[in-house]
C-alpha cells in the first residue's frame, strides 16, 4: 500500500519483501535532518517558516488519506527533509499493519504511536481515523512553534493521560506573537472530540497556505538556507537536480566535525568567517581600483575658467577628434541599457536551470507561460496582473513537487515582482 503512495512530501518507497527470514525496505534517500533534529538544533521556528512546514506535511497526509491510509503515528522523527528543503513523511509501518494485526496492538499496555504526539483516542486504544493524524499535527505544530509539544512528563502513561483529560495549551500562553489565526487552527486540531477537528487535511492545508500568503515576511528558502548551514553533525545538502539516486548502499555524506567544515569525501565547506574576509578584499580593491581610475575617467579637468590643459586620454575613449570640437568626446555611459522586466524574469530561468536549481523541462513550460504574458501586457490587457498571480502559483507548485528550489521560488519570485 505505501509503494503505491506518491506524492512530494512523501517518501517514495521502491520496493518492500522478506530475504532470508528478514524484512526490508527500500526507499528514497533523503539527506536529512528529521524535523525533531531541526528544531533542536533551533529551537521553537520563525512563525511563517513552522505554517510552511505545516502545510507540506498536511498535504502529505491528505495524499495518503485519499489512497485511504490513516499513518496513525505523525511526529517530528518521522518528518525529514530532502535535499531540496521539503519535509517527507515517514515510516508507514503502522498504517500497514493489517486488520488481524492491528487489533492485538491496541490492548492495553500496547498502544500504536508515540505518546507526546498521540491522539486522545489512540490513548484509550480506540481506533483511529484520518483526524487522529490531524491532531498529531496539531502537535508537531505546537512543537515547531514552542519547542515542545502540547504535554510532557516522566512515563508515557502520565503523557497519554494529559492527552485524554487535560485542555491543551494554547500556543499563545507560551509564545505571545503568534498569530490569532494560527493559535485557533492548532486549538481545532487539538480538540479532544474528532468530530471538532478540521473536517480533513485538505483543508488545514489550505487554511495554513493562506495564513503562509498572509505573513510569508520571510525568504521561501529560508529553510533549505538553515539546512545547509546547520551544525556540522547534519546532512550535507545538494541541488536536487544533481543529485542522482545512488545504485549502492551506504551511508549518506556527513559533515566531519571540526571547525573547517571538512566532508566525509575530503572536500570542504566554505565557513562563514572565510566569506566575510573575501568579501572585504573585494571592498578593499574596489576602493583601491577606483582610486586609480578616477582621474583617468573624470570627464573635465580642474579650473573650469579657462580652456582646459591637456591630460591623459580616458582610457575608455577611442576618438582621436581634436578636443576643440563639441563632438569629440565621446559620452561613457553612466548606467547600462535598461532591460525590460521579462527579460530578466527569462535570464533568472536560464541561470536557475544552469545551477540545476530548476527542472529544463519545466523552464520551458514557464517560458511558454511567459510568452502568454508578454502578450497580454503588449496588448494592454487587463488580465495580465492575474497572469502574473497564476505564474507564481505555478512556480509554488513546482516547489512542492521537488523540480524548482525555494531559493530558485525567491529569485523567480523577485524577477516578478518588477513586472
Amino acid at each position: 500500500m505505501t509503494a503505491a503512495l506518491e506524492h512530494p512530501n512523501i517518501v517514495t518507497i521502491f520496493d518492500s519483501g522478506t530475504h532470508d527470514g528478514s524484512a526490508f525496505i527500500v526507499m528514497e534517500l533523503l539527506p536529512g535532518p528529521t524535523l525533531a533534529q531541526y528544531v533542536a538544533d533551533r529551537g521553537p521556528l520563525p512563525e511563517v517558516e513552522a505554517v510552511r512546514l505545516g502545510s507540506q506535511i498536511a498535504a502529505g497526509l491528505a495524499a495518503a488519506h485519499r489512497a485511504g491510509v490513516i499513518h496513525r503515528d505523525i511526529k517530528p522523527s518521522n518528518l525529514m527533509f530532502s535535499s531540496s528543503g521539503l519535509l517527507k513523511i515517514l515510516d508507514f509501518g503502522i498504517a500497514r499493519l493489517s486488520q488481524t494485526t492491528a487489533p492485538a496492538l491496541t490492548t492495553t499496555n500496547a498502544v500504536i504511536g508515540s505518546a507526546p504526539y498521540l491522539s486522545p483516542e489512540q490513548a484509550v486504544g480506540a481506533p483511529a481515523d484520518e483526524r487522529s493524524d490531524l491532531y498529531s499535527l496539531g502537535c508537531v505544530m505546537t512543537t515547531m512553534v514552542t519547542g515542545q509539544p502540547p504535554f510532557t512528563g516522566e512515563h508515557p502513561m502520565a503523557v497519554l493521560q494529559q492527552h485524554v483529560n487535560n485542555d491543551p495549551p494554547l500556543l499563545r500562553a507560551r509564545r505571545p506573537e503568534v498569530s490569532p489565526a494560527l493559535e485557533a487552527l492548532v486549538a481545532q486540531l487539538l480538540h479532544k472530540r474528532s468530530s471538532e477537528r478540521p473536517t480533513s487535511a485538505d483543508e488545514v492545508e489550505a487554511r495554513l497556505s493562506r495564513l503562509a500568503a498572509g505573513r510569508d515576511a520571510a525568504s521561501p528558502g529560508a529553510t533549505a538556507t538553515v539546512l545547509a548551514t546547520m551544525s556540522p553533525k547534519t546532512m550535507v545538502l545538494e541541488p536536487v537536480a544533481t543529485r542522482p539516486y545512488p545504485t549502492t548502499s551506504g551511508p549518506p555524506t556527513i559533515m566531519a566535525s571540526h571547525p573547517q567544515g571538512v566532508r566525509a569525501d575530503g572536500s570542504t565547506r566554505m565557513q562563514p568567517r572565510s566569506w566575510l574576509l573575501i568579501a572585504a578584499a573585494l571592498v578593499v580593491g574596489v576602493v583601491l581600483a577606483a582610486a586609480v581610475l578616477s582621474p583617468l575617467l573624470s570627464p573635465t579637468s580642474e579650473g573650469a575658467s579657462g580652456p582646459s590643459a591637456p591630460r591623459t586620454p580616458s582610457i575608455l575613449t577611442t576618438s582621436t577628434t581634436p578636443s576643440s570640437s563639441p563632438k569629440a568626446t565621446p559620452q561613457v555611459p553612466t548606467t547600462a541599457p535598461p532591460t525590460s522586466p521579462l527579460a530578466n524574469v527569462r535570464a533568472v530561468v536560464d541561470a536557475l536551470v544552469a545551477d540545476g536549481l530548476m527542472d529544463p523541462k519545466k523552464a520551458e513550460e514557464f517560458g511558454h507561460r511567459l510568452d502568454g504574458l508578454a502578450k497580454k501586457h503588449d496588448e494592454g490587457d487587463k488580465g495580465a496582473g492575474k497572469q502574473v498571480d497564476d505564474l507564481t502559483k505555478y512556480l509554488t507548485k513546482l516547489v512542492k513537487s521537488g523540480e524548482l528550489t525555494p531559493e530558485g521560488f525567491r529569485r523567480i519570485d523577485a524577477a516578478l515582482a518588477g513586472v
